[in-house]
């Protein structure tokens, strides 16, 4: 009987810190907590492709919380539909904002949708009037969807995508290699980009499973008219490997971790610069070099005179 009590009073302190929680983040879109931030894409060029926009949720007495912490519930109590919407919502504003720079304008934001999200009849409506109000190209607002949440509703859920992508936006298709979804079921989806997960990028400079898997996975994007982005590159190695794997497309810490926005203007700046003095140096050396080769040619001439 005590123990029973004892599981009752933690059930119940469960129960009560859960409602709380779901008060809290349910005041939190209306009071600003919400918080994106973006890691880049990188392709094998080193060219920025895009970000990735990753929500935060700014709590106003637990500080800074990861999405492990809230999304779950968030998806339970139908939270994630407002939730997601600013997130599209600050996306869409990037976007609008990049559009008037020459290096930004043609770079993408990509955004995590639940299958909560597109479940809903409301949800195509809501970015089609986020698109329209916003001014964007809409084919540079990319959005991602875990293969796992293929597993049910697969109709449906495709009905929505093409919807979607009647609207001009494009799919990516998250955490690829981790679910279930047949090769059959792949080509009948609106999708642009498979996105490798990280566990397989974490064991590909170790592994050699994982290095055919990879291997596979990129044919099957090029078969399939897709790109292919690893997530959660680390180190220059896993780079490498990927690349003569024949992978053009990554992103992890190896290249940004997720940013705020100032930081992310900060970085693109910062990379800016870098690649301009590497160009004028390049350019310096080539010119020196000219120069020495031709003045040796001169020499070479009043010798033989």
């Amino acid at each position: 009987m005590v123990l029973l009590a004892a599981i009752f009073g933690i059930h119940r302190l469960d129960i009560g810190k859960r409602l709380r929680l779901e008060r809290e983040l349910g005041r939190a879109v209306r009071n600003g907590e919400i918080e994106v931030h973006y890691q880049p894409q990188v392709h094998v060029d080193a060219d920025v492709i895009g970000v990735e926009a990753l929500v935060r949720w700014r709590h106003p007495s637990a500080g800074m919380l990861s999405p492990d912490s809230f999304i779950p519930l968030a998806e339970e109590s139908a939270l994630i539909n407002e939730i997601g919407l600013e997130v599209l919502r600050q996306g869409c504003e990037l976007l609008a904002g990049w559009a008037g720079h020459v290096h930004t304008r043609g770079m993408r934001v990509a955004v995590n949708i639940s299958p909560v999200q597109l479940l809903d009849e409301a949800f195509v409506p809501s970015v089609a009037k986020l698109v329209n109000q916003s001014g964007i190209n809409p084919a540079l607002l990319e959005l991602e969807l875990t293969e796992s949440a293929l597993s049910t509703d697969t109709a449906e859920m495709i009905d929505r995508m093409l919807d979607l992508e009647a609207l001009g936006v494009t799919w990516a298709l998250d955490d690829f290699g981790t679910g279930y979804s047949s090769l059959s079921t792949l080509r009948t989806l609106p999708i642009r980009k498979l996105k490798i997960d990280r566990q397989f990028v974490q064991e590909v400079t170790t592994h050699e499973s994982a290095q055919r898997l990879l291997g596979k996975i990129v044919e099957i994007s090029q078969v399939m008219d897709m790109n292919a982005l690893a997530e959660g590159v680390e180190t220059v190695e896993q780079r490498d490997l990927l690349i003569t794997l024949g992978c053009e497309y990554f992103q992890g810490y190896f290249f940004a971790q997720p940013m705020p926005l100032p930081m992310l203007y900060a970085w693109l700046e910062e990379r800016r610069s870098m690649a301009l003095s590497r160009r004028i140096g390049e350019r310096e050396r080539s010119l020196t070099a000219g120069t020495t080769i031709s003045g040796g040619s001169d020499t070479s001439r009043r010798n033989v005179r």
